[in-house]
């Protein structure tokens, strides 16, 4: 019997093609490929409509709501060592570790799940389930992810720092995120030497690296929902900025971590409309098999749910170009007046009377900048009774259409070796000096979730290096 039970009395005229549903889901459950069962919805869709239509007094759902995962795919004896830990958040902590692979030692990352924090089990297997999502239908776009591992009372080894409780595991790719390098008064010159590209490129190239993840994973029919600087990484080994904390991401092709009547955000760098589609939405999470699929696919043709990230991408472009707006009080500010000037940041900018040197960077090649940022930041309508605040009904460009504006010219133009910076950067972890994760104001607090202490400081490098001789001064006495 398959879980879903359908009362035909609200479909008026529809009996006939409800038994056939039914007889079609009942012949997947013994094993039809889905091909058929997708055929059955394609049929259902041109007779009855969009799969929305269903409401859920329409359906009624077996009791069974536990997510099952697959098992695990690290085992805890491959882990060779658990060391510092370099971040925390409310429902796990973040180490570094080694892990024994057959190529040999690896350093990676290693989360932790919170076991006495209520949900801390639940929000790690619904991160398992979005990794694996991203990882199968957006390669390149995340972190890399390596699995996880259920470690128990005999599996634990404290000798190496392995203790009891749900881990999953990345590969290590660096330490530095977009946060960390926005913190320093010099990070256009540091992006420029860590990219090779010209300071002019930067920016370009920074946004185009954002915009192709972001494409890869809308095109997978994931929504990230808390895209911000400080869950995005440097990634060492190609320089490029991947996406990192899938907590808040949403599974559009399934459901998973969706609710209508829910939404997880940072305050200061979400949409206005707070949630990617309408509270009226059914629960995807409740269904299961074609209808499933259906209403997924329908959703995200009739709402955009990706539309979602794209307006926190026009924030990371003025928090990247604006000096003014590069504190985590000063970009929120912004968002939230943003509406008293059309949503339109050219006349915000133009009401502030910012100097040309605070604008710079997007009036170059005649304001191609404030042509992507302004779409970027445009107004949109969720509910139907949402009254729209400016004037303009353009829609927000998806990833795929905004890496056709013309600022993205800009980006990746190479760095000639003989105007190479002479930065004390780093394109390596030093393992052996304790002090090199601090050498960039702290850069390994925003990794994995991990809030600062204060949003508003501002750290640079020459005061990192005068607080590194004292701390040095301080150990030789």
């Amino acid at each position: 019997m398959h879980p879903w039970t359908f009362k035909q009395r609200t479909f008026t005229g529809a009996g006939p093609l409800c038994s056939s549903l039914k007889q079609g889901m009942s012949a997947s459950s013994r094993g039809q490929p889905f091909r058929n069962q997708r055929k059955l919805c394609l049929k259902f869709e041109r007779t009855a409509g969009s799969a929305l239509c269903f409401s859920r007094n329409n359906l009624t759902r077996k009791p069974d709501r536990k997510m099952h995962r697959a098992k695990a795919s690290l085992n805890p004896e491959s882990i060779v060592s658990v060391n510092r830990k370099i971040g925390e958040g409310s429902f796990g902590q973040v180490f570094e570790g080694t892990l024994s692979t057959k190529a040999g030692d690896v350093k990676v990352v290693m989360k932790r799940m919170k076991p006495t924090v209520e949900r801390a089990l639940e929000m790690g297997e619904i991160e398992i389930a979005l990794n694996k999502a991203s990882a199968k239908r957006a390669k390149g776009a995340c972190a890399d992810y390596l699995g996880y591992m259920e470690v128990n009372g005999k599996s634990a080894q404290p000798s190496v720092g392995l203790s009891e409780g749900l881990w999953l595991v990345w590969k290590y790719q660096g330490y530095k995120t977009l946060e960390s390098y926005l913190r320093q008064r010099d990070f256009l010159q540091r992006l420029s030497y860590d990219l090779e590209v010209m300071e002019v490129s930067v920016i370009p190239t920074v946004m185009k690296q954002i915009l192709d993840s972001l494409q890869k994973l809308h095109e997978g029919r994931i929504v990230h929902r808390d895209l911000k600087p400080m869950n995005l990484l440097f990634c060492e080994d190609d320089r490029r900025f991947r996406f990192i904390d899938l907590g808040a991401c949403v599974d559009m092709s399934s459901g998973v971590n969706f609710s209508p009547e829910e939404s997880i955000f940072d305050p200061t760098y979400c949409a206005p409309e707070k949630y990617i589609m309408p509270t009226s939405t059914p629960d995807f999470a409740e269904m299961s098999g074609p209808m499933q699929s259906l209403s997924c696919w329908s959703a995200w043709k009739q709402h955009s749910p990706d539309r979602f990230d794209m307006y926190s991408a026009g924030l990371v472009l003025m928090q990247l170009a604006v000096p003014k707006l590069r504190t985590q009080r000063a970009i929120k500010n912004f968002s939230e007046g943003l509406s008293q000037y059309n949503y339109d940041p050219r006349e915000w900018a133009s009401r502030q009377q910012l100097p040309a040197r605070e604008t710079f960077l997007l009036d170059e090649d005649n304001g191609a900048g404030w042509e992507l940022a302004a779409a970027l930041l445009r107004e949109r309508v969720v509910e139907k009774k949402q009254a729209r605040a400016s004037t303009s009904t353009a829609p927000r460009p998806s990833a795929r259409e905004a890496l056709r504006f013309r600022f993205l010219k800009q980006a990746d133009r190479r760095l000639p070796p003989e105007l190479n910076p002479t930065l004390s950067s780093t394109s390596s972890y030093d393992e052996e000096t304790p002090g090199a994760a601090r050498r960039m104001g702290g850069v390994l607090q925003g990794l994995f979730s991990r809030t600062f202490d204060s949003e508003d400081e501002e750290l640079d490098a020459p005061a990192v290096r005068r607080r590194a001789a004292a701390n040095s001064r301080r150990r030789g006495s």
